[in-house]
């Protein structure tokens, strides 16, 4: 009959000895990082590497050390004052950023796509019902999303259920679908106002349509065209305003050039 005994092997680590049981059937403990970008410093190394490519040099006339150095502290200054660094949403963020800088165009559906894709890389500790203005601010890893009313800048934390048109909005958490509003007085859910129509803060405009006049005449209008000078992307029909010479304007997209602003960013 053959015996078998437990060996147990000591190595030693710069903290003491590790006991190594051999002939057992448990798997090994992983030790290694769970993710492939476990924190904000990672990520932003990965980022700026994927943003400094060789034709982001080449337009905006910089070296990848200058590069590299500005992209990462413009990342680590953007993550937003109180919230946590979610390792899980890293990858898909870096994706959209990678398709971004693959060429000397960054357009305003690139611009869009990386905003989604990156939207939920920080999260809070916002419990239900806690006080919000930005999603950021609630418990992503629960769910929680922060739900505005139109009209008012502040929300609260919620799992939020969609709603809709003609359904009832009332509950805290109710949020109607996209492209309709919940009314601030019978609380249902109906279309954004169209084009013309009266509007204000708690009467929204349609996508596409901004809302234009004072509060007591406003009506939607549409939104500028490429080429008209605008103060925020939401002016734009393209969803992008940058500075184009001394002013800001409409553009569908940005031509990395050595005297573009954007190029201001990377060097």
């Amino acid at each position: 009959m053959t015996t078998y005994r437990w060996l147990t092997i000591p190595v030693v680590l710069a903290g003491g000895l590790l006991s190594i049981a051999c002939g057992g059937g448990d798997d090994p403990v992983d030790t290694g990082p769970k993710y492939k970008y476990p924190d904000v410093s990672s990520f932003c190394e990965a980022k700026a590497e994927l943003e400094c490519t060789a034709t982001v040099l080449d337009r905006c006339q910089t070296t990848e050390d200058k590069c590299v150095i500005k992209r990462r502290g413009i990342c680590g200054q953007a993550a937003p004052s109180g919230a946590s660094y979610r390792p899980t949403e890293a990858e898909r963020c870096l994706a959209a950023v990678k398709l971004a800088f693959q060429d000397d165009k960054y357009t305003a559906e690139e611009k869009v796509a990386e905003l989604d894709a990156c939207a939920l890389l920080y999260g809070g500790g916002g419990v239900e019902g806690s006080s919000c203005t930005q999603d950021y601010q609630c418990d992503l890893d629960e769910e929680l999303r922060c739900v505005i009313r139109a009209g008012t800048g502040t929300g609260q934390c919620y799992q939020p259920e969609e709603k809709q048109p003609g359904q009832s909005c009332e509950a805290a958490n109710a949020v109607c679908t996209e492209g309709n509003f919940c009314t601030d007085s019978e609380h249902y859910c109906v279309e954004r106002r169209a084009e013309g129509m009266s509007c204000s803060a708690t009467q929204p405009c349609q996508d596409g349509l901004r809302c234009v006049g004072d509060e007591t005449a406003a009506t939607c209008q549409a939104k500028f065209t490429t080429g008209t000078e605008c103060e925020s992307d939401d002016d734009c029909q393209s969803g992008m305003c940058s500075k184009v010479g001394a002013a800001n304007q409409c553009v569908s997209s940005v031509i990395l050039a050595p005297n573009e602003p954007i190029c201001d960013d990377f060097r």
